[in-house]
């Protein structure tokens, strides 16, 4: 995803030993780092919700975190959590 002012933008990979999220741009805006705080936020609330709502087996489930600490982890290096 690139944010409209072309300062900057978000790389999303899904492999098989980790989920990564990488930065495009040297100099992003301010409004692209907020933007991105709100984006990466719902982002991480979305995977909590995969992982661990709803009523599917662990075994059964596509995605299984070996670190639950890694996901709050996450969460704080979030620019403006």
């Amino acid at each position: 995803m690139i944010f409209n002012d072309e300062t900057a933008g978000l790389v999303v990979l899904f492999a098989d030993e980790k989920l990564s999220v990488q930065r495009w741009g040297d100099s992003p805006s301010l409004q692209y780092l907020i933007q991105e705080s709100v984006i990466l936020n719902a982002f991480l609330d979305e995977v909590n919700a995969i992982v661990f709502d709803g009523e599917v087996r662990e075994e059964d489930r596509l995605l299984v975190l070996e670190k639950v600490e890694d996901l709050e982890e996450a969460r704080k290096s979030v620019a403006f959590s």
